[in-house]
């Protein structure tokens, strides 16, 4: 249906939570090219070009406080990187270390990991977020120590693991959305907001 959708001149743009390079093969099942919205609406990339048309990147001295309060409170930090024509999507302390969640996850996604030793000490500018990997109690409770420590210098939500087993607490910049994406594209190319149909199944959808 959307291929058809596009071949009669409708406009699509897919928003989604995942990454990039895990985002592609299902853009190419579907044989769309198109604006593609990832990690949540922290980039937008060009699925045909790969090119990054829009980016909100975490600024260092925010990454490395952020990685230091996870690590002090016993999580294992995930840092989500831009840098697909490296082949690196995550940067990691190393292999051994997390929560069994952490550790199952790390095996199906460890081809596009670098392990740096210590997150805190190999920053990356193009840093998209940050991310932990546990059972959801435990990261709910976490949440709670993390609003009380940034307030709303922070957006972080803690969202199920659709892959695997667990959840996921999510550190980003604040102000930004798949919405808040999506309109930055309506902008561009000419349309308004009463033009645009919205479908989505999970709450980092409204």
């Amino acid at each position: 249906a959307l291929p058809a959708a596009v071949r009669q001149g409708v406009k699509v743009v897919i928003c989604t939570g995942r990454r990039f390079r895990t985002t592609l093969p299902i853009l190419s099942e579907l044989q769309l090219a198109v604006p593609v919205i990832v990690h949540g609406g922290l980039l937008i990339k060009d699925a045909g070009t790969h090119e990054t048309l829009y980016h909100s990147y975490l600024p260092k001295d925010f990454t490395l406080a952020a990685l230091k309060f996870l690590k002090a409170h016993g999580a294992t930090p995930i840092v989500y990187v831009d840098l697909f024509a490296e082949g690196i999507d995550i940067y990691l302390d190393n292999e051994h270390d997390g929560h069994p969640f952490h550790l199952k996850y790390l095996e199906r996604n460890r081809a596009n990991c670098h392990f740096v030793g210590d997150v805190t000490e190999a920053f990356c500018p193009q840093t998209v977020h940050i991310g932990t990997l546990a059972d959801r109690p435990s990261l709910e409770r976490l949440k709670l120590t993390v609003e009380r420590a940034f307030g709303a210098s922070i957006r972080h939500q803690v969202m199920n693991n659709t892959n695997e087993e667990g959840a996921f607490l999510e550190l980003m910049s604040p102000g930004n959305s798949k919405w808040g994406a999506l309109s930055r594209l309506i902008e561009r190319e000419g349309y308004t907001s009463q033009q645009v149909i919205c479908i989505g199944d999970e709450v980092n959808d409204l």
